[in-house]
């Protein structure tokens, strides 16, 4: 129905090779982004890629949510631009792989028209599907890359082709992250919201946070925070503890989990547990301490949102706290 509704646009081959489906789409011009688009309703979450392998291949995007959910596949796009093809691009596949801090943990190597047949001036689109087969809640890093077989198959070894990125810096592959694979907690929040536009995207629903504690130990809090939009910014929670002339005495600044659940991986109305524990130095002097509780751009610590939490905190001598 698509290539009837616009012969003369572009021309498409689709195939249907085991788990993924993959199109072909040449000589694609501005006029074709509409029809494009309807190509890519079904993947999310664009991303800027701008790697060249070698004088040949651009990766200009690709599509991959941020967000994976437990055993569920998840399809990705790739868009390519061939520069050129003379006497043909020496590459068999490309690649996008999964991998977590222990390895690979999903894998697409796409045998469907290879580079090798990839022509001058084309945009390619080429779709697949992911089967993150890693254990439990992580994240995850994307790999992309073009590689040329050293045999007749990738059991005999591959020979990666060098890529730059868009500074120009030498790269093997293409690598980003984090990608979240975590279960949905969907859930309505119990009670009045503490702070409801705490940052732009989030709310803070409610915090856990001791009245008392031991010097060179550590103070356990806790968090709830709710997504208020879809994909709300990257943020860094950060807890400073202060003395009562304001000096600063402890602090901790993560991504909520311990960095493994960034806040732009969370559904709309998504309720997140987060929990800290914000390590009291040894020699901390008794006494009574305020907490200041807040979020930042990860990246940016100058564009703080916080609150000062309204009961004190009462720092014991080592061994004398509860």
């Amino acid at each position: 129905a698509l290539l009837q509704a616009r012969p003369s646009a572009l021309q498409a081959t689709l195939t249907v090779p085991g788990a993924g489906q993959h199109f072909r789409v040449l000589q694609v011009t501005s006029d074709d982004t509409a029809t494009l688009e309807g190509l890519l309703a079904r993947t999310s979450d664009r991303h800027t890629a701008g790697v060249q392998f070698a004088d040949d291949v651009r990766l200009d995007r690709y599509a991959l949510p941020i967000r994976l959910l437990p055993a569920q596949p998840v399809e990705v796009a790739l868009e390519w631009t061939i520069l050129r093809t003379q006497p043909f691009i020496p590459a068999d596949s490309f690649y996008v792989h999964l991998v977590d801090a222990s390895g690979t943990t999903a894998m697409l190597d796409a045998p469907f028209l290879p580079p090798n047949l990839w022509r001058q001036g084309e945009r390619v689109w080429t779709f697949g599907a992911l089967s993150d087969a890693g254990q439990g809640d992580a994240t995850r890093d994307v790999l992309i890359g073009l590689y040329k077989l050293k045999g007749t198959d990738a059991s005999e070894g591959v020979i990666p082709i060098p890529a730059t990125d868009g500074s120009g810096h030498a790269i093997t592959e293409l690598r980003q992250g984090p990608y979240v694979v975590h279960a949905a907690t969907v859930a309505s929040a119990d009670g009045p919201v503490l702070k409801a536009d705490f940052a732009p995207g989030i709310a803070l629903v409610s915090a856990n946070v001791p009245t008392v504690g031991a010097a060179g130990a550590s103070l356990a809090v806790t968090l709830r925070w709710q997504a208020t939009s879809t994909s709300p910014p990257r943020y860094t929670v950060f807890l400073h503890l202060l003395d009562q002339r304001g000096t600063l005495q402890a602090q901790q600044d993560i991504e909520p989990d311990t960095g493994a659940f960034p806040s732009s991986s969370w559904l709309l109305h998504e309720l997140v547990d987060d929990r800290h524990a914000l390590k009291l130095p040894p020699n901390i002097a008794p006494g009574e301490y305020r907490l200041v509780l807040g979020v930042y751009p990860t990246g940016q610590p100058g564009q703080p949102r916080s609150l000062t939490w309204p009961e004190g905190i009462r720092i014991e001598a080592t061994g004398s706290g509860a």
